[in-house]
C-alpha cells in the first residue's frame, strides 16, 4: 500500500497518543497492564527512518547509540527498562531533525483536512472522560493531580500547545477553555506554560527591551496567578485547591524542599555530584540510561529521575549526549525562529523536564502554528539567531 506524505504524518503523530490510549483501556477496563512504549518509541524511529531518506543516516546512528549504552553500561534496571529510558532522548533528536527538514510539508496537512483541530478536540475530549477514572485513585503528594490516560503533568503541556493553537487561528472560546483546563490539571509547570501561550498566541513582535520586560513580566504574571488561584479555591473548594500547592513558600529548608516537590534536594545533590566528577571519563560518556533514578534512589530512597532535561542527559550520557540535546534544540529554535517555542522548551525542560514527557506531537503542532502564522504573515514573535 502506497501511503501519501500526509498519511505517513499521521501515523507518526499519532502512534504515541493512541499507545497511552490502548494503556489506559487495558489496564482500567482489563485489569491488565501493558508497557509497549518502548516498542512505539522504536518503531517511529524506523518509520521515520524508513519514509524519510534525509533522516536515515541519523536515526540509524541513534539506534546503536541506544543499543550501546544500554548494553554496556549496568545501572540495575532490566536491558528493556533502559533502552525504553533512552529511546525517549533519541525518540527527540529524531523528532526535531524530522521537523528541521520538512516542515512546510507537516504543515500541509493541518492546511489540507483540519486534522489537528479534530485530533485536538477528541485528545481533551478523551481526556477529561479518563479523568473520571484515574483521579479518584491518585493523589500525589498532598496534592490532587487531574490525571487521566496521560498524567496531568503532560495534560497541561498538551493544553498549552492545543491553547495556543486554538487562539493562534482565532477561536477564542474554544482556546480560553483548553487552557483553563490546563490550569486546573495541578501542574504548577503547566501553569506557567500555559500563561505562556496565551500571551504568546497574541500577535506581537519583539526587541530585546520589550522581551526582557514580558519575561520578567510573565515570572510576576504567573505568582501572582498560582497565589490567587490557590487563595480562590482554598476558600471555595478545599479539596480541589490542593492541586495547586502544597506547601507555602518559605525560606526555611524544609519548606523549600516541600514547595519544590523536593527538586532543591534533587539539584543540591548532584551539583554536589558533579562538582567533585566534571572531569572524569562518566562525565563525558554519561553513567548510563536510567542511571540518574539509581543516583536519586541511594540519595533520596526513591527511584526519581532529575525533573530536569540538562542535569538528567548529563548525569545519564554525558557532555556527549548534552551536546547532542543541546545542539538539536538550537537547530530547531533557529529553523522555526519562534521565542515561544524557546521559552516553551527553556522553562519546561529547567523546572520540570520537556523531553521526558513524549514530545512528539507537542513539536509537531507547534510547528504547524509558527509555519502557517507565517505563511499568513501572522508573524510569530521572531528569534533571529546568527550563525
Amino acid at each position: 500500500m502506497n501511503l501519501t506524505l500526509n498519511n505517513k504524518f499521521k501515523i507518526i503523530f499519532l502512534l504515541i497518543p493512541l499507545n497511552y490510549l490502548l494503556v489506559f483501556i487495558s489496564f482500567n477496563f482489563f485489569e491488565f497492564h501493558i508497557d509497549i512504549g518502548g516498542y512505539i518509541l522504536l518503531l517511529q524511529i524506523l518509520l521515520i527512518a524508513y519514509w524519510f531518506k534525509n533522516q536515515r543516516v541519523l536515526n540509524i546512528l541513534l539506534i546503536i547509540y541506544v543499543l550501546l549504552y544500554s548494553l554496556f553500561y549496568n545501572t540495575g534496571y532490566p536491558f528493556s527498562h533502559k533502552v525504553r529510558y533512552m529511546l525517549i532522548f533519541a525518540s527527540t533528536i529524531s523528532i526535531i531533525w524530522l521537523i528541521i527538514k520538512s516542515r512546510d510539508q507537516i504543515v500541509k496537512i493541518s492546511l489540507n483536512n483540519g486534522f489537528f483541530e479534530v485530533f485536538s478536540i477528541l485528545f481533551m475530549g478523551i481526556f477529561a472522560l479518563s479523568i473520571v477514572f484515574v483521579t479518584p485513585n491518585s493523589n500525589e503528594e498532598d496534592r490532587l493531580y487531574l490525571d487521566g490516560f496521560i498524567t496531568a503533568h503532560q495534560f497541561s503541556y498538551y493544553a498549552a500547545i492545543l491553547g495556543y493553537f486554538w487562539l493562534s487561528k482565532k477561536k477564542f472560546i474554544l482556546g480560553l477553555i483548553i487552557l483553563v483546563f490546563g490550569l486546573l490539571s495541578g501542574s504548577r509547570t503547566g501553569l506557567i506554560l500555559v500563561l505562556l501561550a496565551f500571551l504568546f498566541s497574541l500577535d506581537f513582535k519583539l526587541n530585546s527591551k520589550k522581551l526582557i520586560i514580558l519575561f520578567f513580566s510573565a515570572i510576576i504574571i504567573s505568582s501572582i496567578a498560582y497565589i490567587s488561584i490557590n487563595q480562590l479555591f482554598r476558600t471555595q473548594l478545599d479539596y480541589y485547591s490542593d492541586s495547586f500547592g502544597s506547601a507555602t513558600p518559605s525560606f526555611d529548608e524544609v519548606s523549600q524542599q516541600k514547595f519544590t516537590s523536593y527538586r532543591s534536594i534533587i539539584f543540591f545533590n548532584f551539583f554536589d555530584y558533579f562538582q567533585k566528577n566534571y572531569l572524569n571519563v562518566y562525565s563525558f560518556i554519561g553513567n548510563g540510561p536510567k542511571s540518574s533514578l539509581s543516583f536519586n534512589e541511594a540519595k533520596l530512597g526513591v527511584a526519581l529521575w532529575m525533573h530536569n532535561d540538562i542535569l538528567d542527559v548529563l548525569y545519564c550520557y554525558g557532555y556527549i549526549g548534552l551536546s547532542l540535546y543541546v545542539y538539536f534544540i538550537y537547530k530547531l529554535i533557529r529553523s522555526t525562529k519562534s521565542f515561544f517555542l524557546f521559552f516553551f522548551i527553556l522553562i519546561s525542560s529547567i523546572i520540570n523536564g520537556f523531553m521526558t514527557y513524549d514530545v512528539t506531537q507537542m513539536l509537531l503542532i507547534a510547528t504547524i502554528i509558527i509555519v502557517e502564522k507565517k505563511n499568513n504573515i501572522k508573524s510569530d514573535t521572531v528569534l533571529t539567531i546568527n550563525n
